[in-house]
This record gives C-alpha cells, sequence and structure tokens, in this order.
C-alpha cells in the first residue's frame, strides 16, 4: 500500500498515532511531502522518518520547514558556543589593549631604534591576525543571533532545541539523510498517475520554488505543459501540502471546514488533492492517504494552542506570576 502525509510538524503524538492507525507494514511506503519538523514540535518525527527510511518504509520529500533548517543551521550557535565565543573576544581584546599601553619606546641609540622598529612590525602583525580573529568570531556571534528572528518566525525554536542537545554523528546523520531528500516524487498506483510535491507544481525551471508556491497553483487548473515537459502523463494529479485546506477553503469559495479535511479539486476534474489539514493547528487533523484505494484516515489535534503554555513552561522554566506582580508593585 502506499500512503501519503504531509506537515506533520514536529507532532510526534499524531505521528506515532497515525502509524498505529494505517498499521504500516514493511511491504508498505508512506511518503511524507515536507514540514515534518517546527511549529508544534522538534526533531523527533524527523528521526522516527529516519528509521522507517531504513527499513525502505518511508521516503521524505523536501519542505520548506526543512530547506530552512538546512540554511539556518550553518549559522546556529548554541549558547556554549557563544559564551566560549565571546570569551575569546574578551580576552584578545584585553590582551589587545594590555599591549598598546606597552608601546612606548625611547631610542637612544640606531640599533634601539631598529630594534623598536622590527619589535613593532611583529606586534602589527600579531594585531591584524587578533582582529581578524576577534571579527570572524563576532561575525559568528552576530549572525547566530540574528538568525534567531527568522528562527522565530519560522517557530524553529523547538527544533534548535532539540539539535543543541545531539551528538555531532546524529547531526550529520540528520544532514546527510535531507541532503539526499528530493523535492518531487512522481509515483503511478495501479493505473494512476501522481506527483508528490510539498508547495504545488510551478512553472518556474528551479524545482526550489515548488516548496514555496500557494495561490499561484492551487487556485488554477494543473498545467498540464509542465507535467509533459517534466516527462510525466498530462493526467497526472498533484499532491501537496504547504497551504492548509482551511485555507483553501476559504480563498477557494469562501468557506470554513473543521476539523480540517483532505480536500479534492473537483473543480478542476480531480487534478490535485491538498493533504495538510493543520495537523498542529487547533481544530486540526494529521491526514494520511492511502493512494490504492484513496482511503482517508485521520487523527484529530486535540491541542487548543499552537504551543500549550505547559510545553513552553517545560523548555523555559515556569513563571510565578503571583509573585513577579508581588515584585513589581513593591
Amino acid at each position: 500500500m502506499i500512503y501519503v502525509m504531509s506537515d506533520i510538524h514536529g507532532r510526534i503524538d499524531l505521528f506515532d498515532a497515525m502509524l498505529d492507525k494505517i498499521n504500516l507494514q514493511k511491504c508498505d511506503k508512506l511518503y511524507v511531502i515536507g514540514d515534518c519538523i517546527d511549529r508544534g514540535g522538534g526533531l523527533q518525527v524527523l528521526q522516527k522518518i529516519i528509521e522507517l527510511h531504513k527499513k525502505n518504509m518511508c521516503d521524505l520529500i523536501l519542505g520548506n520547514h526543512e530547506y530552512y533548517f538546512c540554511v539556518n543551521s550553518k549559522y546556529h550557535l548554541n549558547s556554549a558556543e557563544i559564551e566560549e565565543y565571546q570569551r575569546e573576544i574578551n580576552q584578545r581584546t584585553i590582551h589587545r589593549e594590555q599591549e598598546q599601553q606597552e608601546e612606548k619606546y625611547t631610542s637612544e641609540t640606531m640599533a634601539d631604534a631598529l630594534s623598536n622598529l622590527f619589535r613593532s612590525f611583529s606586534k602589527l602583525n600579531n594585531a591584524i591576525e587578533n582582529n581578524n580573529r576577534v571579527g570572524e568570531l563576532q561575525k559568528k556571534i552576530n549572525t547566530s543571533i540574528n538568525m534567531s528572528e527568522f528562527c522565530s518566525y519560522t517557530t524553529e525554536w523547538e527544533t534548535f532545541s532539540d539539535w543543541d542537545r545531539m551528538s555531532n554523528d546524529e547531526r550529520s546523520e540528520i544532514l546527510d539523510f535531507l541532503s539526499k531528500c528530493v523535492e518531487e516524487k512522481y509515483v503511478k498506483v495501479g493505473d494512476k498517475s501522481y506527483l508528490l510535491v510539498h508547495g504545488g507544481l510551478s512553472k518556474e525551471n528551479e524545482k526550489s520554488e515548488q516548496l514555496f508556491v500557494r495561490e499561484d497553483f492551487y487556485m488554477n487548473p494543473v498545467d498540464r505543459t509542465v507535467l509533459k515537459e517534466k516527462g510525466y502523463a498530462e493526467d497526472t494529479v498533484v499532491v501537496f501540502g504547504h497551504t492548509t485546506t482551511r485555507d483553501i477553503n476559504l480563498n477557494k469559495k469562501g468557506i470554513y471546514i473543521a476539523p480540517y479535511k483532505i480536500w479534492h479539486d473537483v473543480e478542476n476534474h480531480n487534478d490535485k488533492i491538498g493533504i495538510d489539514c493543520g495537523a498542529s493547528f487547533p481544530h486540526g487533523q494529521l491526514a494520511c492517504l492511502r493512494l490504492n484505494d484513496m482511503k482517508e484516515y485521520y487523527v484529530t489535534n486535540q491541542q487548543q494552542f499552537i504551543t500549550p503554555i505547559e510545553k513552553m513552561n517545560g523548555i523555559f522554566g515556569k513563571f510565578n506570576f503571583r509573585e513577579l506582580m508581588k515584585n513589581n508593585e513593591e
């Protein structure tokens, strides 16, 4: 059996429940169409996908959140690394200031003058190397800190919290796995053809554009010429995630459907299927579609918030708001 899911967004609880529901077997294949990380959790879903991939039971098609993670992980520094770099910057700065205070020469002879000149050249070279190192470390710190704003925007904070606790071997395994994931997958199930892609089919030549496309894709019929140019059957059905079916129904018909359901584009001869049912959102569900017979499976998200306060307390520490207010009043 061939199954497809998308946009699990770190919800390992929903993912495990769905695997139990579909009773995934060794002879089955699950395709996760991107965005298995961030927002609702960290890297546990991705690690589970890697385990299943080793058994040839699951493949991951890249989503925009995996794309962002691969880029951001190159510049991310954990707190200990930032502290270590800042300590070296401070030490180098203090040492340089001390050297500058000692650079007071009195030249009574030509020999003394030449000796002091050679010494000043050596110190100048050391100072240049020192300044370059300080600049290099400061740039790394600034880049990591500036990245944290984007990390918050893409809700990667739990992902990098997991990342910071991992060994170098675990990190290498994840990055190596992601580097081999493709942006699209063409599969045939019986006499039907399906193109699995995260955002949708894009007219742009760059496959990475398909990670981000939204309205231009789902608001219009599938471009058959693009399918033909890619070497796919012209009646291929595009299965995608990225945009919740809540937003698709609101934008196309102005209706709100909850809990969210898998969307079939009946207006355009069922040429596309949206399967992002907002797993990490209130009223959302993790959806799974079995391509062999179009059977739909759902695991409902019972949380009322994307990030419950209990989870935030567990990561950032518990706040005593009454004590805080009392201190403010005093």
